[in-house]
């Protein structure tokens, strides 16, 4: 009996593995073989064919859900467009250095892999290419590597590191947007283009960092901004607390503070004139916010799903075109206007089907934008010894262009000088701040 039951198990075991899903394909210059253990093998001499979302890959149509492990051996040049998309069961790839390029979508929606390593013979990775593979931890992009085009690593998850080398000068939109376990990027000094929301939805980041010598962006206490720090381009989501935009700023960027609901409040300067597309959205921390006379522009969206936004000062004067979707969970909430603009908000449809009650400001509130504090800085170029004019009652913060915070202190007199003959060379942000508001930056340069 028990001989029975064994032979019986035993010519089921085979019958299984006589169905386990094998194949045998054509790509490009390539073959492309699965085998019953789920290794999808591909050889040969030259690039796979390229595919659509129409027209996907014959493995992937058959049999995306029985392939693991895909090896490529050594002699396949490129990985095509769609070639693995959507193999939810693959958790490994093995890319050798003949490969030079992945094409876009190459990988998009692996969710099970876990790892890529990318060799430094790869001088190109496509757009889409890592999108949704949410069990990637980290990723080390080679120094062959130029661009890192939009969406590369778009909601990959479970990222917590990125290494971007010195040898990439753009990196497109939405590149890493929705990496939620990321916590810190380091941008080199070779990038030269950022494309929109690359990193916006981040949850946990917490640091964005340029380097030193970089001529385009820089960073103050981990805010990405352009060079001169008049456009604050992207706020790191995962930073809890309250905000207040520096002086210089001019235009806060799209997406710039979206989903961070560890925002407690901002303060927007009077030096900014732009509110860009989604730029607060879901920001639920935030419970008020005051729109300065100067903005002239709000985008679309702005201040979408700020739940936990009950009331808003605008000091314009006169109504600002709103777009939809903008302050869509505040309908019920109390929106202040300058008393003389009063009957114009109240009789503009976008504004007053925005707001369940505007109401006037109190007499006397002033609405003409505040001077910003001028400083004077000598000498700059600086070796030993900087002086700072027009900072008394004020804090002096110096940070590098890490946005590591390297001096503070609150000013007793009209001029403070600082010694800075130990300071490395480089260039500094000096930040003037009074009762938490910055009210004045500038630039210094160390020899």
């Amino acid at each position: 009996m028990k001989k029975t039951i064994a032979l019986t198990i035993a010519s089921l075991l085979l019958t299984v593995s006589s169905f386990a899903a094998t194949g045998s394909w054509t790509s490009g210059s390539t073959t492309v073989v699965l085998t019953a253990d789920s290794t999808l093998t591909i050889s040969g001499t030259g690039a796979m064919d390229n595919y659509t979302f129409a027209n996907r890959a014959p493995w992937v149509v058959s049999h995306r859900l029985s392939i693991k492990t895909v090896v490529i051996n050594n002699g396949v040049t490129s990985i095509g467009e769609y070639a693995f998309f959507g193999c939810y069961e693959l958790s490994s790839v093995t890319i050798p250095n003949s490969v030079t390029s992945i094409e876009d979508y190459a990988f998009r929606g692996c969710i099970g892999l876990t790892s890529a390593p990318i060799p430094s013979s790869v001088t190109s990775i496509g757009k889409s290419a890592f999108t949704h593979c949410i069990g990637l931890t980290t990723v080390s992009i080679p120094s062959s590597v130029k661009s890192i085009e939009e969406y590369t690593f778009y909601a990959c998850l479970g990222l917590t590191s990125v290494t971007i080398p010195s040898s990439v000068t753009s990196i497109g939109e939405n590149a890493f947007s929705e990496c939620s376990g990321l916590t810190s990027v380091t941008i080199p000094s070779s990038v030269v283009n950022i494309g929109s929301s690359a990193f916006s939805y981040c949850r946990g980041l917490t640091a964005i960092n340029v380097d030193i010598a970089n001529t385009k962006y820089s960073s103050i206490e981990g805010v990405l901004y352009n060079q001169n720090h008049t456009v604050l381009i992207q706020y790191p989501v995962g930073t809890q607390g309250a905000f207040a935009v520096p002086s210089s700023v001019d235009s806060i960027g799209d997406y710039a503070f979206a989903w961070c609901i560890g925002l407690t409040s901002v303060t927007i300067p009077s030096s900014v004139t732009s509110i860009g597309n989604q730029t607060f959205e879901l920001c639920r921390g935030l419970t008020s916010v005051t729109i300065p006379n100067s903005v002239t522009s709000i985008g679309w969206g702005a201040f979408a799903d700020c739940s936990g936004l009950t009331s808003v000062t605008c000091l314009a004067t006169t109504p600002l075109p709103l777009y939809g979707y903008n302050f869509d969970t505040v309908s019920t909430d109390t929106l202040y206007v300058p008393a003389t603009s009063l009957d114009a908000y109240k009789n503009d449809s976008d504004w007053n089907s925005a707001f369940g009650t505007i109401l006037a400001l109190a007499p006397g509130t002033s609405i003409e934008p505040a001077a910003a504090t001028q400083l004077f800085i000598y000498p700059n170029l600086v070796k030993e010894t900087v002086t700072i004019k027009n900072a008394s009652g004020k804090t002096v913060s110096i940070f590098n262009t890490l946005g590591k915070k390297v001096f503070e202190n609150r000013v007793q007199s009209d001029m403070e000088t600082i010694g800075v003959a130990n300071w490395q060379k480089g260039i500094y942000i000096v930040r003037i701040s009074d009762a938490g508001k910055v009210v004045g930056t500038a630039k210094l340069i160390k020899d």
